[in-house]
């Protein structure tokens, strides 16, 4: 309780944490290593981007068209159950943490995420990782916008002293974590038995229903549609183990970096983590989309908005606000989700909320303002939006 004590100004200055060891930056470094690899193969062979909080709001969404769901469950189903194994080995990878987040904290946080990764269109993995590897000045915008909300959030929420109302430490329940590990490794196991008993399904195989009952055509799209959830789950499980092996998936390491003057000791480890990915990912992906198109699909799945737009903005700072919060993002709260612990349930669970609700109430909140902006069936004359490069 004394490191969370309200600190004067006086002891408000920035120190390095004897926690940031070389074994912590080895660590950094191959779990960093592994989740740039996860999102370098994520866009060679599938054309995708990593981003986790789209993978899991497309769920959410009742618009997302059916076909595109399966690879989404299979991705997240790979971290879940790659998380729930490493938690049942090594217990100690997701012991309590002394900054698991509190009930109400986990509830407000996760509700905040929703719709800030919702309306900013995406969070690290998909911003940060993904889209700063492309050069992408929207990506980079809202990565500032969010890095900095969350470092002003986390540094200021120590040092008013309110950390302790939004910590609970609690060990993990095994049978969560058996239970989460049961039902990842099932849905894999449904998805992969719906291809095979129901390929023209478009899992993400060629994308096309075999023409007539042709036994060659339906086992090549049974082997691809297999292959595709396979790929994706082994993708997720990828990205999981580098964020586990880098440690994020612990709220104090991720809080440790967040507030700069803790008196613990500033935690530079994420920072390692960031550099190690995006020189990893932006010469891959340079290389990668010179490419006509990815190894498994016809064609390149990117962002197709190109603009800075206030929602872009407000989203990143909704998002940083709940990351200095509770030190929980979309990709640790997936994590966590195999660990067992309660915080992770609560942050889905109301980040699910919020993304349907952002998806609700933004574009009405959008053309309520064209319309008090401009009258009649102008467009705004005004200045042109920045085009960046994605």
């Amino acid at each position: 309780v004394t490191e969370h004590a309200p600190r004067s100004s006086d002891d408000m200055v920035v120190s390095i944490s004897t926690q940031f060891t070389p074994s912590v930056v080895l660590n950094a470094v191959v779990g960093a290593c592994l989740v740039g690899m996860a999102a370098s193969l994520n866009m060679l062979i599938f054309g995708r981007i990593t981003g986790v909080s789209g993978i899991w709001q497309a769920l959410c969404s009742p618009s997302m068209r059916n076909e595109s769901r399966p690879w989404r469950l299979a991705f997240l189903s790979g971290m879940v159950l790659l998380a729930g194994m490493v938690s049942l080995i090594s217990p100690v990878t997701h012991a309590a943490d002394p900054y698991d987040p509190t009930i109400g904290n986990a509830l407000l946080s996760g509700f905040l995420s929703g719709i800030g990764v919702k309306a900013g269109s995406g969070c690290v993995s998909g911003h940060f990782v993904s889209g700063v590897a492309r050069r992408s000045l929207r990506s980079l915008t809202a990565s500032v916008i969010f890095v900095s909300g969350a470092i002003a959030t986390g540094t200021l929420t120590d040092a008013s002293g309110l950390r302790p109302s939004l910590v609970l430490a609690r060990e993990p329940s095994p049978y969560a974590i058996v239970a989460a590990t049961v039902v990842a490794g099932t849905m894999l196991i449904v998805l992969m038995t719906n291809v095979y008993i129901a390929p023209v399904a478009a899992i993400g195989g060629s994308g096309t229903a075999a023409a007539g009952p042709d036994p060659t055509t339906a086992r090549r799209e049974r082997v691809e549609g297999i292959l595709h959830l396979v790929g994706s789950a082994v993708l997720g499980a990828v990205l999981a183990g580098g964020l586990i092996l880098a440690g994020l998936t612990q709220p104090s390491n991720v809080v440790g970096f967040l507030d700069v003057t803790r008196d613990a000791g500033w935690n530079p480890a994420l920072a390692v983590v960031a550099m190690t990915v995006v020189s990893i990912t932006m010469p891959a992906f340079t290389l990668i989309l010179k490419r006509q198109r990815p190894l498994a699909l016809p064609e390149f799945d990117l962002p197709k908005v190109a603009v800075i737009t206030p929602e872009l903005v407000i989203g990143a700072a909704l998002f940083g606000l709940s990351w200095g919060l509770s030190g929980v993002c979309p990709s640790l709260m997936v994590c966590g989700l195999g660990a067992g612990k309660p915080g992770p349930f609560l942050f889905a669970a109301t980040m699910s909320m919020g993304m349907v609700a952002a998806e609700l109430a933004v574009p009405r909140i959008k053309g309520e303002w064209n319309t008090c902006c401009h009258t009649g069936a102008r467009q705004p004359p005004a200045h042109p939006p920045v085009t960046v490069m994605v």
